[in-house]
């Protein structure tokens, strides 16, 4: 009996979570500290980390390597485990990512259409 209570209270006071929202908030916390300070566009890419293959990637530095970051892996799969998708839940095409350098930090910029390419300069004439 005071094993368990030991056990429960270890559990507890690691600061894991017991609900979906908790794992969440705790995984996009760890997320939002990962390495995305950068001097040149060459150095920022864009990883898919987050749960489900519909959210964007997120823009880090080059130089970090998740599969070595133990501690966001757990906090991702403890994430995944309490929060299993939904059976109808269909997967997503990746999102495309256009990763720059912007003040010294990797972020994802929108994508500037070419104007030569646009439907108007396209168009054939008739005649």
């Amino acid at each position: 009996m005071i094993l368990s209570h030991v056990i429960f209270l270890l559990f507890v006071s690691s600061g894991r979570a017991d609900s979906c929202p908790d794992a969440l908030a705790q995984f996009e916390a760890a997320l939002a500290q990962l390495p995305n300070q950068c001097l040149r566009d060459q150095e920022c890419s864009g990883f898919y980390l987050r749960l489900s293959s519909c959210d964007a990637p997120l823009v880090l530095n080059t130089y970090y390597n998740p599969g070595g970051d133990l501690k966001l892996i757990r906090l991702q799969n403890h994430a995944r485990a309490l929060c299993p998708p939904s059976p109808t839940q269909m997967a997503c095409a990746p999102k495309t990512v256009q990763a720059k350098c912007v003040d010294h930090r990797c972020r994802d910029v929108p994508i500037t259409p070419d104007p030569q390419l646009t439907p108007k300069n396209l168009e054939t004439p008739h005649g």
